[in-house]
């Protein structure tokens, strides 16, 4: 199969600019050597600008096209000039079907890194994506996801965590890791505590939060993930008895308010000032009332 024209490039260039991915994807089909050419300036193939367009219906009948070919992953692996493949764009996008789509041909292709030594899982927490960090790291071995974790630089994706201020995705990855990523330093020596402790804003004590700023402060609503159920949620089970949500607790748990505890606070504060209110209202009235008897 003879590579496409610089005609060629030139036409899928104008295609992908417009919008017309229908075409892109016949003119890849009926040349599926075009899916390998540079058609930008960043030497960006059709595929990389299809996913930096959000495009998830023609990254699947790309992905298809090339899964039909000798060495997919290849074609998959093909980078940008900054050593940016798709599965990169995928990640720092955030797009999980995508990043799904093109890694499920090839789970080495998580691994491939840019000119920065940055993964596509490296990308992934770079831009605080934390569904596009999961789906691919579940692809991996933790070996795997341990030895894709680091840049050229010696950055690990708890410091890029960090350094983005991405707190929600340190913690998974603290759990996910323990102590191996705690510890680690980078070429300059700096451990990711360092640069936590250099992010006073990140603890209430750091910040000088306003009588208003702190009732919200206390009342943020924080998901555990140590209460996750084990279980999927679309799991069922025919044998198990359907109950009534109270049976089973005790009578003092039962019809309490549905919310957080972390929410307590702020419920405290406006029942507070409720009463203050109602009070208020109530001795405002007696006054008037007695005044005018």
């Amino acid at each position: 199969m003879e590579p496409p024209s610089r005609e060629m490039e030139t036409t899928l260039f104008e295609k992908a600019m417009l919008g017309k991915w229908d075409e892109v994807v016949n003119i890849c089909t009926e040349n599926p050597m075009a899916l390998v050419s540079s058609i930008t300036r960043l030497q960006d193939t059709a595929l990389h600008l299809a996913v930096s367009d959000g495009q998830e219906q023609t990254v699947r009948k790309l992905t298809e096209i090339i899964s039909e070919q000798p060495n997919p992953e290849m074609v998959l692996g093909v980078a940008n000039k900054r050593g940016n493949t798709p599965l990169h764009f995928a990640a720092l996008m955030g797009n999980v079907a995508m990043c799904k789509r093109i890694a499920v041909v090839d789970s080495s292709l998580i691994a491939l890194r840019n000119h920065e030594g940055e993964t596509p899982l490296f990308m992934a927490v770079l831009f605080g994506k934390k569904e596009a960090f999961q789906c691919l790291a579940q692809m991996l071995t933790l070996d795997e996801v341990y030895s894709c974790s680091r840049r050229k630089n010696g950055d690990t994706i708890l410091h890029s965590a960090i350094s983005g201020d991405h707190f929600d995705l340190a913690l998974h990855i603290i759990k996910l890791f323990g102590e191996g990523l705690v510890n680690a330093v980078n070429e300059e020596g700096i451990a990711p505590l360092h640069l936590l402790a250099e992010k006073p804003s990140a603890f209430p004590s750091g910040s000088r939060l306003g009588f208003f700023n702190r009732i919200i402060y206390h009342c943020i609503y924080v998901i555990n993930d140590d209460h996750k159920d084990v279980v999927p949620h679309d799991y069922y089970d025919p044998q198990l008895p359907m109950l009534p949500v109270d049976q089973g607790r005790p009578k003092y748990e039962r019809n309490r308010p549905n919310y957080p505890d972390n929410y307590r606070t702020c419920v405290n504060f406006f029942r507070l000032f409720w009463n203050f209110i109602t009070f208020g209202m109530y001795y405002v009235t007696g006054r008037c009332f007695s005044f005018f008897s």
